[in-house]
């Protein structure tokens, strides 16, 4: 599905996903590419939401908002995109069905780590590494985290 509009995109991405695995399934994972930063200024109108971005139609969309509507279960950001998503509030809705979490495209800082845990308890975190977000060779078993976090 090419990138359009997320009222454009996301029916359509839904449509595909019935086609292929029936009416009652829904997104169960979110991967965000470097669509723009997401503003992280609490007194700005446009908090946790994306902000200046080359894909259009989607400035505006509440990242934190789609994982309780949706009832996202795995979300993917390279590591500066998870700092703004983490510097957000999270209602306990989004993370109520969150079961993973990954990153790629840089080392994952320890903080942003132990603010994943804090938000979704329940959640793995994969540490993935390789060559971009796009394609990952190799990643760290969410058992070893503590034990070899960097």
């Amino acid at each position: 599905v090419d990138t359009e509009a997320p009222d454009v995109t996301l029916p359509r991405i839904r449509a595909i996903l019935r086609q292929w695995f029936g009416a009652e399934h829904s997104i169960g994972a979110l991967g965000l590419a470097s669509f723009g930063p997401i503003d992280v200024d609490r007194a700005s109108p446009g908090w946790g939401r994306i902000g200046r971005t080359p894909k259009p139609g989607w400035k505006g969309v509440d990242i934190v908002a789609a994982l309780a509507r949706e009832r996202i279960t795995g979300l993917a950001c390279v590591p500066p995109l998870w700092l703004q998503v983490l510097a957000l509030d999270w209602p306990e809705q989004a993370a109520a069905h969150l079961r993973y979490v990954t990153n790629s495209g840089g080392r994952m800082p320890r903080p942003a780590i132990e603010a994943l845990r804090r938000r979704a308890p329940d959640t793995r975190v994969f540490l993935m590494y390789g060559l971009t977000e796009a394609f990952r060779s190799t990643y760290l078993d969410p058992a070893e985290i503590d034990r070899r976090p960097d």
